[in-house]
């Protein structure tokens, strides 16, 4: 039963994504996945900064589609540089289909003056998509009587279950303590995914450009060792392929609490409301969202994503540190406290 719930929920995907293009995951919380976000988002402090994301869409379907993400990424005074790297996994239909990438990242940042700096960055990466054919069922593998998938398949098994491809993005941000702007574009040389010999344009993993921005307003007259409220509205937009999405959030924040609630949506339809509340205390930052579907794939399977950052630049003595090294503090949103 559930190998032919995983049947029904990857053709219900292959019906709804345009012609089966593939696609990046998707993180609500993008500003606690700042790398998968945008190559040029790292580094906003000297400390290191290790981030772990886990999302799991439609779960009442069991495991159907997983998203992992890890990274590590830090700023370098001495090069005024900052280095990442981050491995995802993306696995979908109980490991059926399965994404892994690794990517290494570099940004240089330029102090356009003390509040406002600029950063580019670049990714490189390995790509590796496998798929599972002893997992897959075809419809001419269905007893019409029984519904047992005993019937050998007269269909084709492809040559190879791996595709192994290199990857490229790149991407700008200019910020400051109250607001930042950004842009990038990932897969810029479009990497064939198809598991057969025959060339398909529609197999390609179609480039990805993003542009991302938001303001902070802060609520009242800032006091000595206290924090101060703030709403942080913020806009993404995002183009793969066919694949058009903009997704527009609220956030609020006072000392170690923050939330908020996002809207997203595809251009022909709405797809999820999105609502957030997370903690933060010292170095740690802990964040859960759920999407509310509001896709045609009408069911009551949302999505649950977690997030944890570890932030090793969130102490007095870092902060300290990185104005005597002269750098631009990143918005509320990217530190909610």
């Amino acid at each position: 039963m559930i190998r032919k719930l995983y049947l029904l929920l990857f053709s219900l995907v292959l019906c709804f994504s345009d012609a089966a293009q593939a696609q990046d995951a998707v993180f609500s919380q993008f500003y606690a996945a700042p790398l998968h976000l945008n190559p040029a988002m790292i580094g906003f402090g000297i400390k290191p900064r290790i981030v772990l994301n886990y999302r799991n869409q439609y779960p009442s379907f069991g495991n159907a589609f997983i998203t992992t993400n890890l990274s590590y990424d830090r700023h370098v005074p001495k090069i005024n540089s900052s280095v990442g790297m981050s491995l995802l996994a993306d696995r979908t239909g109980g490991g059926i289909y399965n994404t892994y990438l690794l990517t290494a990242y570099y940004a240089y940042q330029l102090h356009l003056n003390e509040n406002l700096a600029l950063k580019a960055g670049a990714e490189v990466s390995y790509l590796n998509k496998n798929l599972d054919w002893g997992k897959v069922i075809l419809s001419d593998m269905i007893n019409p009587l029984t519904g047992q998938a005993i019937i050998p398949t007269t269909e084709d098994i492809p040559p190879s279950e791996n595709i192994h491809r290199a990857d490229f993005g790149f991407g700008v941000v200019a910020y400051s303590d109250k607001s930042y702007i950004g842009a990038s574009v990932k897969h810029v040389t479009q990497p064939n995914l198809d598991f057969t010999s025959v060339a398909d344009d529609d197999n390609r993993l179609k480039m990805r450009a993003s542009l991302h921005l938001g303001h902070t307003f802060y609520v009242g007259k800032e006091k000595f060792q206290k924090s101060r409220m703030y709403l942080s509205p913020n806009l993404l937009l995002v183009n793969q392929g066919r694949f058009n999405q903009a997704t527009l959030g609220l956030f609020a924040g006072k000392s170690i609490l923050y939330g908020g609630v996002q809207y997203r949506h595809t251009f022909r339809n709405s797809s999820a409301f999105i609502t957030t509340l997370g903690v933060r205390v010292g170095i740690f930052q802990f964040g859960y969202s759920y999407d509310f579907n509001l896709a045609r794939l009408q069911t009551n399977a949302g999505a649950h994503e977690l997030s944890l950052i570890i932030d090793f630049g969130n102490t007095e003595a870092a902060k300290n540190e990185m104005k005597r090294q002269q750098g631009a503090e990143c918005p509320a949103i990217f530190r909610p406290q």
